[in-house]
């Protein structure tokens, strides 16, 4: 590594402190002294991290210097590569070559694949992206050589990282799903976390927000399912990295607040500058761009103390921005010029030349290998009668291709036929079964008014008689009313005219609104409705939808309850589902006129003689299950009913 470049980063970090003092107007609590002590906390974090980073290397060495033996001894050192991939490049190379001598001393291939992957994991981390591919590649053949399935996933999960940062999405998206098979075949779910976060990397990318965060839940999941708590706060800040780029920025910061909680307590440097720097970029897509500075520049410190140039580059970035956004177009320039400085180093026409060459010649050494495995007579034999099986295919396909071709298109035409057929059927037996309903079940109440009206016309009846009629009147057009609006309902549903449209709402609410409804209808017959519900329960379902299946249940508990009697609801939230029990003390219900209750549209008269055509149960039915949900009943003669439906808490 470069001293001088080291050194560089340093004064440029020194002068950018200095300008804050002199120009400093953030958005911060506190005064001029506040924001000193601020900026020397700041400065202060590597003196921290070094002593504690001291501390573990020299725990580190102890075990190297006191291993029993050569595989012991190995496995130290390969730990010590591992600690150092985030602080030390030069270290952990050191470590890691150290490390593989003793793996070919004690012939275990295994051990020598997975420390060549680490170095050149380390090489990665420190954006010599060249060096890294050597390395990761070098690991793959081993574990190909071995049949290390999981060192082989593990090799593409990374080749697939130097895809995406050269911006070859599709091709890392290719390896990413590559490494996850493997990973699902060994049953490694720390593996096929790892693949799941990266994956999400490409799909953001994409603006696929909704794959990207079922791949981040999926990652969180395993890792939790793991127990390490370090690797569940790096899953969530991906999350945090979906929502800003959705622009919810208030989440965002939330959950990158807390995970730097938890990678402070951990020390863990490289998490922590990235961390600063997705909340610095955050507040600038907020426009709160005196704070995006404040954490662009944390980032930034730790970023340069330890080398980390791919973290610089995507600070430097953001830091250019935010001052553009303020016009300070003299720290601007300064921060594009770093920008482009470690751009340089990340993305260039030779990293990508030498990925795609590495590619290329994996993917021709396999292919290799796998012609020599065979035999060179077998494949002359098994050629010879592959060519005679084609010729003998290729005429028998060519005599046969016209009358397959006409045979698929009859084939085609009759399933069309059958089904539209079908269809014809069912909608013919809707249609008959609405003329009937229409021609009984409308026409008899409507008769029933017009002679009582005719009457009424021609004096043959008195105001007083037909005052006293009234209130029959008004029950047998509000029923017909309520009839007609289940008979439209319904005929949509069967003729395929009404869509479902679900959404987030509070059933009790929808369940008081019917209430209010009928409730000149239950205190005609002294009906009380016993209802404790909580303030709010939420369903997802279309409400217009649940609103009609509510008001005929609750119709029906009225209409076949006695005078005085109680209706009774209760709304029970379960784990996925809410149920909702409407239970009344009526007439109840036969053992067959229970199993033909949402089958038959067959009715009785209610307690106070009201009528009905059974449609409403049947609408009723097929309006909860259109919404996922479930709809049931349970009855005893003489006793009274319960209905229940179960509704789904949230879309599945």
């Amino acid at each position: 590594m470069n001293g001088n470049a080291h050194l560089d980063k340093t004064e440029y970090l020194a002068g950018a402190f200095k300008h804050i003092e002199r120009t400093s107007s953030f958005a911060l609590p506190g005064n001029r002294n506040t924001l000193t002590i601020l900026l020397f906390f700041i400065a202060a974090i590597p003196l921290f991290s070094l002593a504690n980073e001291d501390t573990t290397a020299l725990r580190f060495r102890y075990r190297i210097a006191t291993a029993p033996n050569d595989s012991a001894r190995t496995v130290a050192l390969k730990d010590i590569c591992w600690y150092y991939r985030y602080t030390n490049l030069d270290s952990a190379v050191d470590y890691g070559k150290k490390a593989i001598v003793m793996a070919q001393k004690t012939k275990n291939r295994k051990l020598e694949g997975d420390i060549t992957r680490f170095i050149g994991i380390s090489y990665w981390h420190y954006a010599y992206e060249e060096e890294s591919l050597e390395w990761i590649y070098a690991s793959l053949k081993i574990a190909e050589e071995i049949n290390d399935q999981s060192g082989e996933a593990y090799c593409y999960d990374n080749i697939g990282n130097t895809f995406f940062s050269q911006g070859f999405f599709d091709k890392a998206l290719e390896n990413f799903s590559r490494a996850k098979g493997i990973f699902v075949s060994v049953k490694d779910d720390k593996g096929i976390a790892y693949t799941l976060l990266h994956s999400s990397w490409v799909y953001a990318g994409e603006k696929d927000f909704n794959t990207a965060l079922n791949c981040i839940y999926q990652a969180v999941a395993l890792r939790r399912k793991i127990g390490d708590s370090l690797l569940v706060s790096g899953a969530l800040k991906e999350v945090a990295n979906v929502y800003r780029a959705m622009g919810r920025y208030k989440e965002a910061l939330v959950i990158y607040r807390n995970s730097k909680t938890v990678f402070e307590k951990a020390n863990l440097h490289y998490s922590l500058a990235d961390d600063y720097q997705q909340m610095a970029e955050t507040f600038r897509l907020a426009n709160m761009n005196d704070s995006a500075i404040f954490f662009g520049l944390t980032s930034l410190k730790v970023a340069t103390e330890y080398n980390n140039y791919r973290q610089i580059f995507r600070t430097a970035k953001t830091l250019q921005l935010a001052y553009t956004a303020l016009k300070n177009y003299e720290r601007a320039l300064f921060y594009q010029n770093l920008y482009y400085e470690n751009k340089e180093k990340l993305l260039n026409d030779r990293v990508a030349l030498r990925l795609a060459r590495k590619d290329a010649e994996h993917e021709f050494g396999i292919k290799t290998v796998q012609l020599k495995n065979h035999n060179l007579d077998v494949v002359v034999i098994l050629s010879s009668l592959l060519f005679i099986a084609l010729v003998i295919a290729a005429v028998i396909y060519f005599s046969q291709k016209k009358t397959k071709e006409y045979n698929h298109l009859l084939e085609a035409k009759n399933v069309e036929i059958t089904k539209q057929s079908v269809e014809l059927r069912r909608l013919n037996e809707v249609k008959d079964k609405m003329f009937s309903v229409v021609s009984h079940d409308i026409r008899s109440p409507l008769t029933s008014l017009q002679s009582m009206l005719y009457l009424y016309n021609n004096t043959m009846i008195s105001p007083a008689e037909m005052k006293e009629l009234m209130p029959s009147i008004a029950l047998h057009v509000n029923s017909t009313a309520s009839f007609v609006d289940n008979l439209l309902y319904w005929s949509k549903t069967q003729f395929k005219g009404l869509s479902v449209s679900k959404t987030s709402f509070n059933l009790n609410e929808c369940i008081q609104i019917e209430l209010e409804l009928l409730n000149k209808k239950a205190s005609d017959k002294r009906i009380t409705f016993q209802w404790d519900s909580p303030d709010e329960l939420r369903v997802f379902a279309d409400k217009d939808m649940i609103a009609i299946v509510m008001r005929n249940l609750l119709n029906n508990a009225v209409k076949f309850s006695s005078e005085g009697k109680n209706i009774f609801i209760k709304t029970t939230a379960m784990d996925k589902e809410t149920i909702v029990c409407i239970r009344d003390e009526g007439k109840g219900m036969t053992e067959k006129q229970l199993a033909n209750l949402f089958v038959t549209s067959n009715t009785t008269l209610g307690t106070a003689e009201e009528t009905g055509t059974g449609l409403g149960l049947i609408l009723s039915k097929d309006f909860v299950e259109k919404n996922n949900g479930r709809i049931w009943a349970e009855s005893k003669l003489g006793v009274g009913s319960s209905f229940y439906v179960a509704l789904l808490k949230n879309d599945i």
